[in-house]
């Protein structure tokens, strides 16, 4: 009985969270309209900080994944109560013996190439520490 009422509260969790995924896009597009009628395209730096705050969130929230992708067996893991963006975390590992695994080292290396203004700092990883 136990069981059931787990499995039933996990599908019920789970059709939650897909309904709200499913809604995300509508409402950014939404307020997106909104700010821009309302400030006359004056504020579209409104949405500054939302690549960060997703960053910070997907580092929180799919802590599993990453650990599991990108922290080598000395790294240092994610966590739930980690206030870090995952650039920061794979900067972190990058400085640790056996901290990232290949995939970890191969995302460090892809972000350095793209990341053309830290070429001199380090890295991407390594300029999110300062």
């Amino acid at each position: 009985m136990k069981a059931v009422k787990q499995i039933t509260h996990f599908i019920l969790q789970f059709i939650l969270w897909l309904i709200s995924w499913c809604l995300t896009p509508i409402i950014e597009f939404l307020t997106l309209v909104v700010v821009s009628v309302k400030y006359k395209w004056q504020a579209i730096n409104y949405f500054d900080g939302k690549g960060l705050e997703a960053d910070y969130r997907s580092a929180r929230d799919n802590r599993s994944l990453w650990n599991f992708l990108l922290v080598g067996k000395n790294g240092e893991k994610f966590t739930r109560k980690m206030n870090n963006t995952i650039s920061q975390m794979i900067g972190r590992n990058s400085y640790i013996r056996g901290g990232l695994t290949w995939f970890g080292w191969f995302i460090y290396m892809l972000l350095y190439i793209i990341d053309v203004s830290a070429w001199f700092k380090g890295g991407h990883c390594r300029a999110s520490l300062k």
